[in-house]
């Protein structure tokens, strides 16, 4: 599939143009799907979207490329470390205009990078590193967003690092690997059954085994044992989410 092209610098709108644009896009998404309710009507501020996700993808690669050194830095050639990228789609950025009223112009994460490591030492190691990476331009206050000692309230750990290059806000997230398998295990639930896990829009039980299962993995990540307590507690909750959904119709886990 072809990428986004990138636009010639005199052709850019202003990030106020941008954000009139995501002004308008937001007005025109249903309240509950998401979408948007005439495609004709916005065609062009959907033309000016995809223009500004093509503004982000030269520096995207940049970033990428300094990420995957540092990560290479840390572990060796022979470590145990992913790293990645990705421009996020048009329907999930209005999608995030209409959920959260954001400006366009500075959305974090339109862009983004994410790093999966062997453990949470790793994990700091690198923070570290590419808190002290000249070039990337991190706001060591306001550009950091720590969610592994406190996760977000579905469960959801990792560190999103905000880095400013050629203009744009770039996200970079890094996660361990046992934090990645639960974030990929959240979306198979949501496609499966119908959730939306990371809004926690799912039975309560299904909510709460994430919830407490990201607590399981925060102490394994950790190299700490898991309390016998909250194993017990687990088993009983893979149980009642089991019968929930066998009588929900949506067969077994």
């Amino acid at each position: 599939m072809r990428g986004p092209q990138v636009a010639p610098k005199g052709s850019l709108p202003s990030k106020t143009q941008i954000n009139l644009v995501g002004n308008r896009l937001r007005k025109m998404v249903d309240a509950d799907s998401y979408e948007l309710l005439d495609s004709e009507a916005v065609a062009s501020d959907k033309g000016l979207l995809q223009l500004w996700r093509a503004v982000h993808q030269p520096p995207l690669l940049k970033l990428r490329i300094t990420l995957q050194r540092v990560v290479s830095s840390e572990l060796g050639p022979a470590g145990k470390g992913k790293v990645n990228q990705r421009l996020k789609t048009a329907p999930s950025i209005v999608a995030k205009l209409a959920r959260l009223k954001t400006r366009l112009a500075e959305m974090e994460d339109l862009g983004g990078c994410r790093a999966t490591l062997p453990d949470m030492e790793t994990l700091t190691n690198i923070r570290e590193r590419l808190l002290g990476t000249a070039s990337l331009n991190i706001d060591s206050t306001k550009g950091i967003k720590d969610y592994t000692g406190t996760p977000q309230i579905g469960g959801y750990r990792a560190v999103h690092l905000v880095a400013r290059r050629d203009g744009c806000k770039i996200e970079i997230q890094l996660r361990t690997q046992r934090q990645q398998d639960w974030a990929q295990d959240v979306e198979s639930w949501d496609s499966e059954f119908g959730f939306d896990l990371k809004h926690q829009n799912a039975p309560d039980n299904v909510v709460r085994l994430f919830r407490l299962l990201s607590d399981v993995l925060w102490y394994q990540d950790c190299g700490e044992q898991v309390p016998s307590s909250m194993l017990a507690e687990l088993d009983e909750l893979q149980d009642l989410v089991e019968f929930d959904l066998l009588e929900g119709g949506h067969g077994g886990l």
